[in-house]
């Protein structure tokens, strides 16, 4: 992973150093350097936020969540960060 890609996304707690170091690669939504703009922004919208979001990105729903969702997630979290929502 590049050096600039290490800085996304910026904070977000926990989840986002999962996200950082989460292996995107293996999904069809591709490593972090492909993400488009879109993506990212939500995605660091969405770790700032205190109040649960799960989002559902692309035609095979990979889950991305923030902290205030792993709550919601209870045993099946972190697996299911990364993971196809019909199999989440």
């Amino acid at each position: 992973m590049a050096g600039h890609e290490r800085s996304f996304p910026a904070g977000g707690g926990k989840l986002g150093e999962l996200i950082r170091n989460f292996d995107w690669s293996q999904t069809s939504i591709g490593p972090l350097s492909n993400w488009p703009h879109s993506l990212r922004t939500v995605t660091e919208m969405l770790l700032l936020s205190p109040v649960p979001i799960v989002l559902l990105w692309g035609q095979d729903g990979i889950m991305i969540y923030n902290d205030a969702y792993s709550g919601f997630a209870g045993a099946r979290h972190p697996e299911l960060l990364g993971s196809r929502v019909r199999e989440g």
